[in-house]
């Protein structure tokens, strides 16, 4: 996780300190999204086994987590309600090299970067909630985390040499670090 440029900054975490629910709720809804971009990858390139094998199992992986996030609103009475993407994702997805085999490589190193923000964020959340019952379910995840973002990198490297797909990872991470000090007035995962 050495690869993300800038760590979660003070901002971010006043946002989670004054709009926890909203956090909470976007993670929920990222978890959704997450499994569905899986899906995509797994459909665009079922022909590579190793992908199919991993893209099944994070699907299953995000699903569940998914639910166990729609548990833990409920347990806390917040209402699971459609929400405003920030653009984060979008932003992200724009930088995606239309033509193959960069198309893949970067789908999945910009996958990569996705899943290294958002364990870092549970890791954090995990030590600034005050709330035990969500300080506990962060720190679960954050523990029991299968380091999804290594996956996506060794998946990249089946199409492209290690030295160019570490190459790539750089530039992506330097622009997911400018959209992150750009930062966001609506509090979420990726704000």
């Amino acid at each position: 996780m050495d690869f993300l440029h800038i760590p979660t900054r003070v901002v971010w975490s006043l946002q989670l300190e004054s709009d926890l629910d909203k956090i909470l709720l976007d993670h929920t809804h990222w978890e959704k999204e997450s499994a569905r971009w899986c899906l995509n990858l797994l459909l665009a390139y079922c022909d590579n086994e190793a992908l199919s094998i991993a893209m099944t199992r994070m699907i299953n992986q995000k699903l569940a987590r998914f639910q166990d996030m729609r548990e833990l609103l409920k347990s806390q009475q917040i209402l699971f309600i459609r929400q405003q993407p920030i653009g984060y994702d979008k932003r992200l997805k724009e930088l995606i090299i239309n033509k193959e085999p960069e198309r893949v490589v970067d789908r999945l190193l910009i996958s990569a970067l996705q899943e290294a923000r958002s364990y870092e964020r549970f890791a954090f959340m995990a030590h600034h909630i005050d709330n035990n019952t969500i300080a506990e379910h962060y720190h679960e995840i954050s523990e029991s985390d299968p380091r999804n973002y290594d996956t996506f990198i060794d998946l990249a490297t089946c199409y492209q040499d290690e030295a160019a797909v570490c190459i790539r990872l750089d530039e992506l991470a330097a622009c997911e670090s400018s959209f992150l000090s750009e930062g966001s007035r609506k509090p979420r995962l990726h704000s």
